[in-house]
């Protein structure tokens, strides 16, 4: 597994506390005995907030076993979709397929993220776009109706023998996948908010590593930095666990 937010934060203080000393051992030998107690000092204080960090590393692990079991789901869903015009078995059975998985993913949606994993790209390269994908609400809904549009394909493709019996099954079917189909629209809202909620992590995890690298760059950012980014802890934890209740997927699922 990747590591999460968390980790990459105490990774971040834990470089910075290093960072601290690093500083130290640049500076001419005249200035050491004042700096040196200064930089033992930052470097403990940040190396204990990245003790804080690391032990939040447990919700990285249980937001990728969130995002695992979520992929499951909708791995399975995509198949029941893509395979439906596969043979009258299939068309009569994967849409049910389909329609009780539905349900299970929206339980699955209902336990809270509390960790995301860091796009690094995006933390390293400011003009990187942060996500590229798609909210599971929205995500599903597509995948519904898409597979409502596939009932009336297979049956325009069926032998007219079968077409009549086909096309009431197609309208119940459809209608009961749209209706589902709805629910999920309805939620989409939950998308944005945890598209919102998922730009802050991704901020709060590039903010922590631009900075630790500041920490030894001048006289000035190694007075400042630190302090700066001790006040900050406190700030980034309240963030850090506001939940979100949907996941970013690509939009070719």
């Amino acid at each position: 597994m990747k590591a999460g937010i968390f980790f990459h934060i105490a990774d971040s203080y834990k470089q910075a506390s290093a960072n601290c000393l690093a500083y130290i051992g640049r500076l001419p030998w005249l200035f050491k005995p004042f700096c040196f107690p200064v930089a033992l000092i930052y470097a403990i204080v940040l190396l204990a907030s990245s003790a804080v960090f690391y032990i939040l590393v447990v919700f990285d692990k249980l937001g990728q076993l969130t995002d695992w079991l979520r992929n499951l789901i909708l791995n399975e869903m995509s198949t029941q979709r893509y395979n439906l015009s596969n043979s009258l078995m299939a068309f009569l059975f994967r849409p049910i397929v389909l329609a009780l998985l539905s349900p299970l993913f929206l339980i699955s949606l209902v336990v809270p993220k509390m960790s995301s994993d860091p796009v690094e790209d995006f933390i390293m390269h400011e003009s990187v776009e942060i996500l590229d994908g798609t909210g599971a609400f929205k995500t599903v809904n597509g995948i519904l109706w898409d597979d409502a549009k596939r009932l009336f394909v297979y049956v325009s493709n069926i032998s007219l023998l079968l077409m009549p019996v086909t096309a009431v099954i197609a309208v119940v079917y459809s209608l009961i996948l749209i209706i589902i189909g709805l629910v999920f629209a309805i939620l989409i809202p939950l998308d944005w908010l945890s598209l919102l909620i998922e730009t802050m992590r991704q901020y709060i995890a590039r903010t922590a590593h631009r900075l630790q690298y500041k920490v030894d760059q001048s006289f000035s950012t190694f007075l400042f930095t630190p302090l700066f980014l001790t006040l900050l802890v406190p700030i980034f934890l309240v963030l850090l666990v506001v939940p979100k209740f949907t996941t970013q997927f690509d939009l070719g699922v």
